[in-house]
């Protein structure tokens, strides 16, 4: 059958909805984490109804919304409210997104939910909070009221904004819930006489900062002082005892502050009233001194400067030459340390003390003993005596210290009242065993029992013994070189009150000493009767030495006063084996005398160096009735042994204007510091040679590094000699020579007859290189009395070779054009280059162009 269709018609439409507000919902201030809510007016203006619903939020972390309905229907030419909740997470302006979808339609419509979040509004009552005048170091309290304005809790910190403020806080963490009302603790413990302020700083959490103002000014003083009160008493204590309390001041305050003591004015007015008012004042004595008698109590240091936030530790002193009951006061000022200003007290304590003495008197304060020794007189001690008194009323214990060389007779006692003590105190002039002059000092000590006072006399001993001062005592010669002499000269001085008698020896060893270096090839023996006056004083061993001072200096040489031994005197060898004779490796000048008080001499001592020889002795100056002197001498001798390892230094081929070095080493093999010096005045320019260093001193076994520095000057061969001067040895010939080069130029042109022109040069070139090598030998040696004529014919057949050249060359060189070569290393030919003509220099290196080019002629000029 067929198919039958039926046209079906229909019309689509979708609902109008518009929204009240229009694009934005605002709620304005909203406080954090508190809900607040908003109505939107959804009008239906069709007459279909509408579907609509609210999308879910994306983000939540800013803040959170929540419809009262997220879905529901919108009758036709109706209108529908929707509650909207805003609870803000985090502060500040906040922008949120919100869409709601109108069935029907594809895309949503958006809305923005625009609010300002807040935190908890916290109110003060006032911004300012005034102490007033407040007594340093008095704390003091004041309030700020606090008021949470607003529906949520509120946490706040409290805190003053200086570090070490001097306001606290209480309590420093605060909750107040919505409306709460608190009374904040704020107390001031001043520090400083000024007007001080600060900030109060309370912190709101999530909420405005809020700050107070506080101010203050402090009155009085910050110091204090331990022990908190105003009177001292020192008790019973004896005359001229010192006896010592303490008193701590504190500066609590900022600034130092100047803390001074001084006296009661007030009180001291009264006291003199009361002294001019009593009725049996005494008529003062003609001369008698009206100053008030020291103060009994007295404050160490009066003025201390006590910086901020420390103490001073102050010692009152109470003490009286007189005994009696004695009070007073003191005034404790303080004054700032920086502006000055008047000085204000602060603390007036009382001080009251009873004091006692005892009395005692001496004979005398010093006693004086002296000594002066002679030859006839014995040592024996000295005695000095002296009294104590006791002239008070009650009974003196004392005690009595001295000390060697001085001593008492009596070293404790008790003296009645009005009674006399004697005591003979003795002083030893023989207690310095070595007869050393000297002065001795010291007390007598007498010290009281249950008294600090102690009563001194001074000791004074005088003892002058013959003695001598030497500038020095080192005599030590040193190593010497071989058979010469050494002196040291000593200067000696009589530094007592008595004359002095001296005279020198050396010492008598019992044996004979082994500290003596012995020749490689011993020498003989020489007896007493082959030992030959010389310059040297003749000293030789003898047991027993007769003297000027008697026979008491056993071991002992006595030196003659010819300068041989005294008669009897056996020829012993003091310092070696081969018995060798004293006088000749030392000496003695002079070996006796006698000096006045202060009189200076000058002794000299030789040592004489025999061969490879080491010698040590002592000797003696012996004082009569004085110590006596010893001096260690000793000393060595051996060979100057000097080398220098080349003689010869040669520079070679060097352009003239360089400057080369090279080193050589100068060495002392022997045990002998030497001098050493390079002679230059030989050589014909200053400018040639420079050593370093030129001169100097080469200490035994020493290598001493020389540096030679040469530089020729001129393009010619140099030839020095430099003289090497040890001590007195005959100078040592040191050779330094080079050949000083310059850049050249030769160039080349051809010949008419070439084989001719190289026949030519070849002979000349012959004679002159035969002749210039006999040259060369003659100027090497500069002490051949030929030198002279050797380089005048040297000098007369290179201008005959110059000839020979310069007819060759002038043979061939004819027409044709040039060719140029150079060659700038080609050295001068001779020694006495810079006096050759250009051709004799040119014919040699003309030579040497043809040997490189292949046999070629040139002609060459040099420049």
């Amino acid at each position: 059958g067929e198919l039958s269709w039926i046209p079906i018609q229909a019309n689509c439409s979708v609902p109008t909805v518009s929204f009240e507000p229009h694009g934005m919902l605002t709620y304005g201030d909203v406080f954090i984490r508190y809900p607040f809510h908003q109505s939107l007016y959804l009008h239906n203006t069709s007459s279909l109804p509408a579907k609509f619903e609210v999308m879910p939020q994306e983000d939540k972390s800013r803040a959170e919304i929540e419809p009262d309905q997220w879905t529901g229907t919108v009758p036709p030419c109706a209108s529908h409210v929707i509650t909207v909740t805003l609870t803000a997470h985090t502060p500040g302006q906040l922008r949120i997104p919100m869409y709601v979808k109108i069935h029907g339609r594809p895309v949503p419509f958006p809305l923005v939910l625009n609010a300002n979040s807040v935190g908890p509004r916290v109110e003060v009552e006032q911004s300012t909070l005034e102490w007033g005048s407040v007594k340093c170091l008095e704390k003091v309290t004041r309030y700020v009221k606090m008021t949470n304005n607003s529906c949520i809790d509120a946490s706040v910190r409290a805190f003053m904004n200086e570090r070490k403020s001097l306001w606290t806080v209480h309590p420093k963490i605060i909750h107040l819930s919505p409306q709460e009302t608190l009374q904040l603790a704020v107390t001031l413990e001043i520090d400083e006489c000024c007007a001080m302020q600060d900030t109060l700083n309370l912190i709101v959490q999530e909420g405005e900062d809020l700050t107070v103002q506080v101010k203050g000014r402090g009155i009085d003083t910050p110091v204090r002082w331990e022990p908190e009160t105003d009177f001292i008493d020192f008790g019973t204590q004896f005359t001229t005892r010192t006896e010592a309390r303490e008193i701590v001041i504190k500066n609590r305050g900022q600034a130092a502050r100047r803390i001074s003591w001084v006296r009661d004015k007030d009180k001291e007015k009264k006291k003199v009233e009361k002294k001019e008012d009593a009725p049996d004042k005494k008529k003062k004595r003609k001369g008698e001194d009206d100053a008030p008698p020291p103060p009994v109590f007295r404050v160490e240091p009066e003025m201390v400067t006590i910086e901020p936030k420390s103490a001073y530790r102050f010692t009152v002193l109470a003490m009286s030459a007189s005994s009696g009951e004695f009070e007073d006061y003191l005034v404790c000022n303080e004054t700032p340390d920086k502006g000055g200003g008047v000085a204000k007290p602060i603390f007036k304590p009382r001080f009251r003390a009873h004091i006692v003495a005892p009395q005692l008197r001496l004979s005398t304060d010093k006693l004086s003993f002296q000594f002066m020794w002679a030859k006839d007189k014995p040592v024996a001690p000295l005695t000095e005596k002296m009294t104590l008194q006791n002239i008070g009323p009650l009974d003196v214990r004392f005690k009595v210290d001295v000390q060697y060389p001085f001593s008492v007779d009596v070293d404790e006692g008790v003296i009645p009242s009005n009674g006399i003590q004697e005591l003979l105190v003795d002083f030893d002039p023989a207690f310095r065993t070595e007869r050393i002059k000297d002065t001795i000092r010291k007390k007598l000590t007498i010290q009281y029992d249950e008294h600090p006072a102690i009563n001194t006399v001074d000791l004074e001993g005088l003892v002058e013994w013959p003695n001598l001062h030497f500038d020095t005592k080192v005599l030590d010669f040193g190593t010497v070189i071989n058979e010469t002499t050494k002196r040291i000269e000593v200067k000696m001085t009589n530094v007592t009150l008595v004359p002095v008698s001296y005279r020198w020896c050396f010492v008598m060893p019992e044996r004979p000493l082994d500290q003596v270096s012995h020749p490689r090839t011993p020498a003989a023996l020489v007896s007493p009767s082959e030992t030959k006056m010389s310059g040297f004083a003749r000293g030789t061993a003898t047991s027993s030495a007769s003297g000027a001072f008697g026979a008491d200096d056993h071991g002992k040489v006595a030196l003659g006063s010819a300068g041989t031994m005294s008669p009897g005197a056996s020829a012993t060898e003091m310092l070696g084996a081969d018995q060798t004779d004293l006088s000749q490796i030392f000496d003695i000048l002079p070996i006796y005398g006698k000096l006045a008080p202060g009189q200076e001499e000058a002794v000299t001592f030789s040592y004489y160096g025999m061969n490879d020889r080491a010698f040590k002795t002592g000797a003696v100056c012996i004082v009569e009735g004085g110590p006596d002197y010893s001096f260690e001498m000793k000393g060595t001798a051996a060979p100057c042994r000097f080398d220098i390892d080349k003689t010869e230094l040669d520079f070679g081929d060097i352009p003239f204007t360089e400057i080369r070095d090279d080193d050589l080493s100068l060495i002392n093999r022997g045990k002998v510091p030497v001098h050493f010096n390079f002679n230059l005045s030989g050589i014909s320019r200053t400018v040639l040679i420079e050593i370093t260093p030129q001169a100097g001193i080469l200490k035994p076994d020493e290598r001493q590094k020389i540096n030679v520095k040469f530089r020729a000057g001129i393009p010619d061969q140099v030839h020095e000699i430099v003289l090497v001067e040890v001590e007195y040895f005959e100078p040592r010939r040191l050779v330094v020579k080079g050949s000083g080069t310059f850049p050249g130029v030769v160039l080349g042109l051809p010949r008419q007859d070439e084989a001719a022109h190289a026949v030519a040069l070849e002979m000349a070139q012959a004679r002159m290189h035969s002749r210039l090598m006999d040259s060369a030998t003659d100027f090497s040696d500069q002490a051949s009395p030929t030198a002279t004529f050797a380089a005048g014919t040297t000098e007369r057949m290179r201008r005959s070779d110059a000839t020979d050249v310069a007819r060759a060359v002038s043979a061939s060189a004819k027409g044709g054009h040039a060719s140029i070569s150079a060659d700038v290393t080609a050295p001068l030919p001779a020694a006495d280059a810079d006096d050759a003509p250009p051709a004799v220099v040119a014919a040699t290196a003309s030579s040497a162009m043809a040997k490189r080019t292949g046999g070629g002629t040139t002609t060459g000029f040099s420049f």
